[in-house]
C-alpha cells in the first residue's frame, strides 16, 4: 500500500472512524514507515488541539511534502524486478545465440571436411 494511500486514511484513523481492516492496515503500514508514523502524529497533535476539521487537514494536507516515504513503493518494486527480468532475458538471448552460431559454425566445418573427402576421392 502506497504512502498517499495510507496518508489519505490516516486522519480517519487518528479520529476513530475507520473500520478495524482500514485501522489494520495503517498500523501495518506505520511500523515501517517512519515518514507515516511523523504524519499520523501531527493528526494526532492537532486533534488535541481541537483543530481536527477541515481547515486543519487542509493545512495538514499542505506539509505533505514534507512526509516523503521511507519504504519501497509497489511500483519501484515492479520497476526493479522488471530491470531484472530484461537483463535475464537478455542474457539467454545472448547466450542462445552464441551456441547457436558455434553449432552452425560445427556444421558449416562438417560440410566442408565433406566436400573436400569428396573432392579427394574424385582425383
Amino acid at each position: 500500500m502506497t504512502c498517499e494511500i495510507i496518508m489519505d486514511l490516516i486522519p480517519m484513523y487518528a479520529d476513530r472512524s475507520a473500520s478495524r481492516e482500514t485501522c489494520l492496515l495503517v498500523e501495518k503500514h506505520i511500523k515501517k514507515c517512519s515518514s507515516c508514523r511523523r504524519f499520523l502524529n501531527s493528526c494526532l497533535k492537532t486533534e488535541k488541539k481541537g483543530m481536527f476539521n477541515q481547515a486543519g487537514l487542509e493545512k495538514l494536507r499542505g506539509n505533505l511534502r514534507s512526509f516523503e516515504c521511507d519504504i519501497p513503493s509497489v511500483d519501484a518494486e515492479f520497476a526493479r524486478l522488471s530491470s531484472k527480468l530484461k537483463k535475464r532475458k537478455l542474457r539467454t538471448i545472448i547466450i542462445s545465440s552464441i551456441i547457436a552460431a558455434g553449432m552452425l559454425a560445427y556444421i558449416v566445418a562438417d560440410i566442408v571436411n565433406a566436400v573436400k573427402q569428396t573432392y579427394r576421392k574424385m582425383r
